[in-house]
């Protein structure tokens, strides 16, 4: 299993390091600031329907946060924009966008506040192998 969790750990740090390279190419853009808030929004949307998943189980696969958890705040968000930025109209760009700065604001509040985000311990869930 730790193999598995290795590559994918890997992919998700290649995500990781497109979404910064993207960032930076969109901080000239004019609607910079709306990005933000939206990306705010959106990764809050992810992290609370990360949360929901788990407070709605009473048994949890024990590497299932691993995995889970980045595929929700990170692949799900990187995939859209990605498809979202393909389209060439401005609102698709601006929730592209988005999308792709939600990725780092979701990664930053995972860093920040990882004590308060282990889903097994706040939700009491039963571990099984």
């Amino acid at each position: 299993m730790g193999i598995i969790l290795l590559f994918y750990f890997i992919v998700l740090f290649v995500i990781i390091g497109l979404s910064i390279l993207q960032i930076f190419k969109l901080r000239k853009e004019i609607n910079f600031n709306k990005t933000i808030f939206y990306s705010i929004l959106v990764s809050i949307l992810f992290l609370f329907i990360t949360n929901l998943r788990y407070a709605n189980s009473k048994e949890v696969y024990a590497f299932e946060p691993f995995f889970l958890i980045p595929f929700i705040t990170i692949v799900i968000p990187f995939g859209l924009g990605a498809i979202l930025n393909v389209f060439k109209k401005e609102k698709l760009k601006i929730i592209s966008n988005s999308l792709i700065i939600s990725i780092l604001i979701s990664i930053i509040v995972m860093i920040i506040f990882n004590e308060y985000l282990d889903v097994i311990e706040r939700f009491n869930l039963k571990i099984y192998y």
